[in-house]
């Protein structure tokens, strides 16, 4: 495959500096824009290979529509797409260049599992960036979500990457995929990998479920596709909810899956609400420990002096002693009981 040149100018505009990527299908080329000031752009390369004349004619007209598509995009978690052309029979996406590392790397560079606090922090952008696509009319696809595709940049905001087989779902149609890709072994679902291709929003969410588990657990899935050990089969620290929710994502059954992306997002976001309480009472407890001490103890000793009072009294008070005890040993037991109930409810309804 011939690649670019180093150093070439493409459109009278874009100067090409090096290759970011390469593959079977094309390559990802870091350029500067000569007319907009030298701004770093990633141009995506696409090689459409064809046999029928009829087929490429098709296939290029859906590249420019679906180009135009993608231009109009406008999400924190996606990168902007600025313009696209044709050059030398081959068809280029020009994007925002995003300076940073994608999770593959990341990952690689650790050498370690990352943990579920991480993941779920990622996991949500992601999946507000897919809700945004898949919310568009028509629906788009990503069809290849795989920690490759994921990059988190210099500020550690997550971006999604490489547009090269997005797709724009229509229901009544087989498929209308711009390259005839089958995603990334492992990390897409088994409707993806068919003869026929057929896909639609919930094989984002299988390609996400995927990633969680791999990020988590450093154990690639494409050694055995479509087989994912339980999570705290793998990892000791793995939560029972995240557990939970990788196995509904990861259904081979796109119908036993979450039926959006937006449920996926919500059931992570009770895992944060969760540990957000939890750490709340533990960080309260580990800051006012010593107060906390001090008021158990003058609370016992305040138990032990009323009920010795009430024993004083006991002469004085005949048939009204055992009532008037049991009020009193009520209020008193009920004023910190009540003050710990008060304290976790308005707690859960603001997390709420």
């Amino acid at each position: 495959m011939l690649f670019l040149p180093m150093y070439s100018i493409l459109e009278n505009r874009y100067f090409i500096k090096q290759i970011l990527g390469k593959g079977g299908m094309g390559a990802v080329y870091l350029a500067e824009d000569k007319r907009l000031g030298d701004r770093s752009v990633a141009i995506k390369e696409i090689i459409l290979q064809f046999t029928r004349e009829e087929d490429k004619e098709k296939s290029l007209m859906q590249f420019r529509t679906e180009a135009t598509m993608l231009a109009k995009l406008d999400h924190k978690n996606l990168p902007k797409v600025i313009d696209y052309f044709e050059y030398n029979g081959k068809e280029y996406l020009v994007m925002e260049y995003i300076n940073g590392k994608t999770l593959k790397e990341y990952i690689e560079e650790t050498c370690s599992p990352c943990s579920e606090e991480e993941v779920i922090k990622w996991a949500i952008e992601i999946c507000s960036a897919l809700e945004y696509l898949h919310g568009q009319n028509p629906p788009i696809v990503f069809r290849d979500l795989k920690p490759q595709n994921i990059m988190i940049n210099n500020s550690g905001q997550i971006k999604l990457i490489d547009f090269g087989i997005a797709k724009i779902f229509t229901p009544c149609e087989e498929t209308n995929t711009i390259i005839h890709a089958r995603g990334t072994m492992g990390f897409c679902p088994p409707e993806q990998c068919s003869v026929k291709g057929n896909t639609d929003p919930r094989c984002d969410i299988f390609s996400l479920g995927a990633t969680i588990h791999y990020l988590l657990t450093n154990r690639n899935p494409s050694t055995l596709p479509f087989v994912f050990p339980p999570l705290r089969e793998l990892i000791a620290d793995g939560s029972e909810e995240m557990e939970k929710i990788l196995v509904k994502a990861l259904q081979l059954d796109c119908d036993d899956r979450y039926k959006d992306i937006k449920e996926f997002m919500e059931d992570l976001n009770k895992i944060i609400s969760r540990k957000k309480h939890e750490s709340s009472i533990e960080g309260w407890i580990g800051k006012w420990w010593w107060m906390l001490a001090i008021v158990t103890a003058s609370y016992c000793a305040g138990l032990i002096g009323l009920r010795s009072l009430l024993h004083n009294l006991k002469p004085f008070l005949s048939d009204l002693f055992k009532p008037v005890s049991f009020l009193v040993l009520f209020v008193y037991l009920f004023i910190p009981i009540g003050a710990l109930i008060f304290y976790l409810h308005k707690d859960k309804k603001r997390d709420a």
